[in-house]
């Protein structure tokens, strides 16, 4: 029997056939727009568009043929009750709903909180496509992003432009950000905002004037995008604060934690109330001690860590990270890898809740930080360790490949390893038909509970995007 990567597959998920005789005018048009992009982007490298335009033709290049199937079929497993969950959700405006009156006892709002704004871009897209080629152009979009900002990040560490795309590639384009494309809500893929608030971090840094109000700016926002992206964003933000950059810092990560006042205001408002959570103690057990980081068996998002991750880049950056470790910049990339290494491990180190050995950072953590307990993906925070890795390889390869050739054969390499660990895994998202779904009725009674001041089922609020 195969690994459970994820959900088991629902009885009413119909396959489409996608290989290159099924879906040939999908294939064609999806190779076709990448190598135009790729051959415009790169033959304008010079300008300010073109590593941008060139890596969205390499997403469409690399993912073939999910940009020719938009339209044609759902992009991953269909439906997971996840996946349904939020489409059914979505459908129902629940993106508008906290701007409306009642927001705080709407029942929905009370299941998933208040970080809806990634349902923003499904409705802008949804004006062009359907619903559900909404949902598949916005997992394309995540991905182009996703490696737009590394990238970005990278070359203002001070990374080349071309060792900085390969660095920031296993990011964007990791299996773990296909797992939940596969599986799950979509703005568990947007994992674009953690390099775009720390390049706009460095910029201040760097820069100083006009760019020091984009920190808290970006951090608010992204806080209504996914609550995760805006914890991990504060915890590097605040260790900053072990650099030199002592002044500024204390003003930029200020501004960030006022930034996150109003988001955390109506998170508690929200949370408060009969039936809104369970208890923090199933809530640690129940949801965050599932979804850890794992020293053994070494897994990742539930994945095999040696194909989740691009080992040989990680590696490199560590040991990047000790030859600068003199470099205040360093040192905080050494302080995210250890900070959100630790914390991804979860409530134990090793074992299970029985018999196992305590994490004690993260569980004084949920024991101080107001709001920690309600953390259940605490694997996510892994993102950090694995941005500030990956970034410092991008340096160190930049002073050590020079030559056009050492870095094709790298460029080959790192091809093969993606095509292997990545898209030949079972969990890289194949296509499915887009049956019809409902929300069962009455699924407040069976999520909430039958009396009001009901426990929350946590399990099945997991399935249904809380």
């Amino acid at each position: 029997m195969p690994p459970l990567y994820g959900p088991p597959p629902s009885p009413l998920q119909i396959a489409v056939p996608a290989g290159l005789g099924d879906q040939p005018e999908a294939w064609a048009l999806s190779l076709a727009v990448g190598a135009l992009l790729v051959g415009l982007g790169f033959w304008q490298h010079r300008r300010a568009w073109g590593y941008p335009v060139g890596l969205a033709g390499l997403v469409a290049l690399l993912t073939a043929p999910a940009l020719g199937m938009v339209e044609r079929a759902v992009w991953g497993a269909w439906p997971t009750v996840d996946k349904a969950g939020a489409y059914l959700f979505y459908l129902r405006g629940v993106g508008w709903r906290p701007f409306a009156p009642g927001a705080l006892h709407d029942p929905a709002l009370k299941l998933i909180g208040i970080q809806v704004a990634h349902l923003w871009p499904t409705a802008a897209l949804d004006l062009l496509l359907s619903p559900h080629g909404a949902f598949n152009a916005q997992a394309l979009l995540h991905l182009w992003l996703a490696w737009l900002c590394a990238w970005l990040l990278c070359r203002e560490a001070g990374a080349r432009p071309w060792p900085a795309l390969l660095a920031a590639a296993p990011f964007a384009l990791g299996l773990h950000v296909f797992r939940d494309v596969n599986y799950y809500t979509i703005e568990k893929s947007g994992v674009f905002g953690i390099p775009l608030f720390l390049w706009a971090l460095a910029r201040a840094r760097r820069q100083g004037g006009r760019w020091l109000v984009l920190p808290p700016l970006l951090l608010g926002g992204l806080a209504f995008y996914n609550e995760y992206l805006a914890l991990l964003g504060a915890t590097m933000a605040g260790l900053w604060l072990l650099g030199s950059w002592r002044g500024r810092a204390f003003a930029v990560v200020g501004a960030c934690a006022l930034a996150l006042v109003p988001v955390a205001t109506l998170q508690t408002l929200l949370f408060r109330g009969a039936g809104a959570l369970a208890d923090p103690d199933r809530f640690l057990w129940e949801r965050a001690a599932l979804d850890t980081l794992s020293l053994w068996p070494p897994r990742w998002y539930h994945l095999e860590l040696w194909r989740v991750l691009n080992l040989p880049l990680v590696l490199y950056g560590a040991v990047g990270l000790w030859r600068e470790r003199a470099r205040p910049e360093a040192r905080w990339a050494a302080a995210v890898v250890l900070l959100t290494g630790i914390l991804a491990l979860g409530p134990r180190l090793a074992g299970d809740q029985a018999v196992g050995v305590p994490n004690p950072v993260f569980m004084a953590c949920w024991r101080l930080v107001p709001g920690f307990w309600r953390i259940a993906r605490p694997e996510f925070l892994f993102e950090g360790a694995y941005l500030a890795l990956l970034v410092s390889s991008g340096v160190a390869l930049s002073a050590v490949l020079t030559r056009t050739r050492w870095l094709a054969l790298l460029s080959a390499a790192l091809l093969a390893g993606w095509l292997w660990g990545a898209r030949g895994h079972p969990v890289y998202p194949s296509f499915s038909a887009p049956v019809e779904v409902s929300l069962p009725e009455g699924w407040e009674k069976g999520v909430f509970g039958a009396e009001p001041g009901g426990r929350v089922d946590l399990l099945r609020a997991k399935n249904l995007g809380g």
